[in-house]
């Protein structure tokens, strides 16, 4: 069944990105996010991430 397999390769890359987030966590540098942009970049979208990672304490 495709949709199983597909389910069992969707857990393990949510594990495997679990894993890696903790590692960084760990490390005890800072961690900044920023938003999945679907869209694409536009000028819109790049003043949306220096927002966002404004918003994280980054100068501007």
């Amino acid at each position: 069944m495709p949709s199983a397999g597909l389910a069992a390769d969707h857990a393990a890359r949510v594990e495997l990105q679990d894993a890696e987030r903790q590692r960084l966590v760990d490390s005890g540098q800072p961690i900044l996010e920023l938003p999945l942009l679907p869209g694409g970049i536009d000028l819109a979208a790049l003043y949306a991430l220096a927002d966002a990672l404004h918003e994280q304490g980054l100068p501007a």
